[in-house]
């Protein structure tokens, strides 16, 4: 049971927004959104006594590793995009 555990993916992105503190006061709708998951995945757990599917047979998603040599010019370039995000 990771949701009553606190060990889902929704946790840790409820968290992350709480410890982001330049995101103080803009995160309002995405917690909203994630406390009301959470809601609905606890009240399914206490129900049934297990997780929803999408809690319990989540992973994380597949990545390819980089090419060694086009691995620093990405790391720029992700770099480069995350600081032109504006929260």
């Amino acid at each position: 049971m990771c949701v009553l555990n606190r060990i889902d993916r929704l946790h840790l992105a409820l968290a992350a927004l709480q410890s982001a503190s330049r995101l103080a006061g803009r995160v309002e709708h995405a917690e909203t959104a994630l406390r009301k998951a959470l809601a609905a995945q606890h009240e399914h757990v206490r129900r049934i006594a297990d997780d929803l599917s999408e809690a319990r047979d989540w992973v994380w998603p597949e990545r390819s590793v980089p090419e060694v040599a086009s691995e620093a010019s990405d790391s720029r370039r992700a770099l480069s995009d995350f600081q032109s995000v504006r929260f």
